[in-house]
């Protein structure tokens, strides 16, 4: 599955991008989130509950940043298990300035499923996991904002 968008934030580059770069102010905007672990800069685990018709259950996720240009360009992977299934996501984050301020967040993921989630119609799954993606990146644009504003104060 690939998914995609772009998103403007009232925030420097500099404050988006630090921002992202804190696990624990992402994984505040992360739905179903349940416990995190940061394990260093690179790495950290979640434990996350999601829902999908009848699966429901806690997935297990260990997630490694790869690929960083500061303030600019990120790429992380994830891999879950839980409910006799498998997530594995790959996405890309990148930031640029806007005239007259703010920063374009421009990201894209690709998924993959496997065992039990995989057997959801694949019109399902989409919808279920558009949601997901879109609560996350609206609430990690009202996070950043927040964050901005408040360093401002």
């Amino acid at each position: 599955m690939h998914f995609e968008g772009t998103f403007d934030v009232n925030a420097s580059k500099d404050d988006a991008w630090a921002f992202i770069m804190d696990a624990n102010k992402v994984a505040e905007c992360l739905p179903g989130l349940e416990k995190l672990d940061i394990v260093d800069a690179d790495n950290f685990n979640a434990k996350v509950r999601i829902g999908i018709t009848f699966i429901k259950g806690t997935f297990d996720f260990k997630t490694r940043i790869f690929d960083r240009t500061p303030p600019k360009h990120v790429r992380l992977a994830a891999h879950g298990r839980g409910v006799g299934s498998t997530i594995d996501v790959e996405a890309t984050l990148d930031l640029t300035d806007l005239q007259g301020g703010g920063t374009r967040m421009n990201w894209s993921a690709e998924a993959q499923v496997g065992g039990v989630i995989a057997g959801v119609g694949q019109d399902l799954m989409n919808r279920a996991a558009e949601k997901v993606v879109t609560d996350l990146f609206q609430a990690m644009k009202l996070g950043m904002e927040k964050s901005h504003h408040g360093e401002l104060s």
